[in-house]
């Protein structure tokens, strides 16, 4: 670890973890598919910290925003 910067990405790390061991063991779908776009957030912010800015910003627009509110919408039918 070299300051907190170490300490950053240890914590994005566990927010990672986190929310993908909700995404499998909750029971309620739209529990699970919240979680997922929470890990979505997690993991552009892991791109972020790479310095891949533009990959980080596509992560939000299309996993984020469109695919989670899709899986939303079809449960929801």
């Amino acid at each position: 670890m070299n300051g907190p910067h170490g300490v950053l990405d240890y914590l994005i790390f566990f927010y990672c973890c986190f929310f993908g061991s909700l995404v499998v063991l909750r029971q309620n779908p739209i529990e699970s598919a919240l979680s997922l776009l929470f890990l979505f957030v997690g993991v552009a912010g892991i791109y972020f910290r790479i310095n891949a800015v533009y990959l980080s910003g596509v992560q939000i627009i299309v996993y984020a925003s469109a695919i989670a509110t899709l899986f939303i919408f079809v449960l929801m039918l």
